[in-house]
């Protein structure tokens, strides 16, 4: 792992923290605001990881759910560990 990746738990946090369902846009357009365009991300099995493959990482494992382009807390929500 990259000592400057991130992990995926903080694209979480700012998903919890829009407080409702948020353009996939306005997401990758935050994310990019806090961390930079090139920031790359990791998680508990992978790293290296761009905005977008994270994204689809969180859905393919129901972190975040996407209805008609929006994200939202999915039904499996962060792992919990340190």
């Amino acid at each position: 792992m990259n000592s400057n990746s991130i992990h995926a738990h903080s694209v979480l946090e700012i998903i919890l923290s829009a407080g409702g369902p948020i353009p996939r846009e306005t997401l990758v357009q935050t994310i990019e605001s806090k961390f930079g365009a090139d920031a790359r991300f990791h998680s508990c099995s992978r790293d290296g990881m761009t905005i977008n493959e994270t994204l689809d990482f969180l859905l393919a494992k129901r972190k975040t759910v996407e209805t008609g382009g929006q994200l939202q807390p999915g039904p499996e929500g962060p792992c919990n560990h340190g």
